[in-house]
């Protein structure tokens, strides 16, 4: 069984337990797997959120203070030469360095967790034209930039293939 065949998030009680979404995909009920698919999808998002800002942000907050703190002990940068080995000893040695790690691993793994949904989203095939919309906005995307992501050709295969399915020769 595979992280998207089942899916623990660590916060709490907070859970995501689910079937590969495109496995339900039938051409009698596509709604079902499209439906699974979002639902573990937005679990996976809001669980990532939570610990970003109720438990990641806070911890390297305190690790940022103390590095601030004690960079300036460090001649020549805590980046260059020896300074860099004593910078790592004294920074392993302190307890917001540790947290922060431990934290930070987590958060990483919430956002795989996250990504892996989102991937298994994208594989789902959209029912209708209003789920093919939310995988176009999301292929298209720009967020305030000046491009959008690129994608590889198997992530956006199953999108290529809706619009041809839903949209025809329009």
């Amino acid at each position: 069984m595979d992280r998207r065949n089942f899916v623990r998030v660590g916060l709490g009680s907070i859970a995501v337990v689910g079937v590969a979404p495109a496995a339900l995909a039938t051409p009698a009920n596509p709604r079902a797997a499209w439906d699974v698919a979002m639902a573990q999808y937005v679990k996976a998002r809001e669980a990532a959120a939570a610990y970003h800002t109720g438990t990641y942000n806070p911890v390297y907050a305190r690790y940022k203070q103390w590095a601030d703190q004690h960079v300036g002990e460090f001649p020549g940068g805590h980046h260059n030469g020896n300074a860099a080995a004593e910078w790592k000893a004294r920074s392993d040695q302190n307890p917001h360095t540790t947290a922060y790690g431990f934290v930070d691993e987590e958060y990483e793994r919430l956002i795989d967790i996250e990504s892996d949904a989102q991937g298994g989203l994208m594989e789902t095939p959209a029912p209708d034209r209003k789920a093919l919309l939310y995988k176009l906005d999301y292929l298209l995307d720009s967020s305030g930039t000046e491009s959008t992501d690129s994608f590889t050709a198997e992530f956006v295969a199953q999108t290529v293939a809706d619009y041809r399915r839903l949209l025809g020769d329009a």
